[in-house]
């Protein structure tokens, strides 16, 4: 992934895949959008989303249609649950060249 960030594969069936993700503080995804949906659970430390900040217990369902690049907010780690069905596909100006290694 980027510094700062690491995840790990809990499963992987066809397009979906369930994973853990980990982000140190100050730590930036880049700017993406996806094939199809993305739902995540913040478990502990807080991200901002755009105008919206997740905390422990949050939910964030986001979907083709919405770009984003979230960001971690905070003095701890952001880690997260996540359900992802279809490719994630990044979207920013330069970054989107890494479609090609997804």
């Amino acid at each position: 992934r980027l510094p700062g960030i690491s995840d790990y594969q809990i499963s992987k069936d066809g397009n979906e895949e369930i994973s853990l993700l980990k982000a140190e503080p100050g730590a930036k995804v880049l700017q993406h959008t996806h094939d199809g949906e993305e739902a995540t659970l913040v478990l502990s430390g807080a991200l901002k989303d755009g105008k919206s900040i997740l905390q422990p217990g949050d939910v964030s369902i986001v979907n083709e249609s919405h770009t984003h690049n979230p960001s971690i907010i905070g003095s701890e780690p952001c880690i997260c649950l996540i359900v992802m069905s279809g490719k994630l596909k990044f979207t920013g100006r330069f970054t989107r060249a890494f479609n090609l290694l997804t």
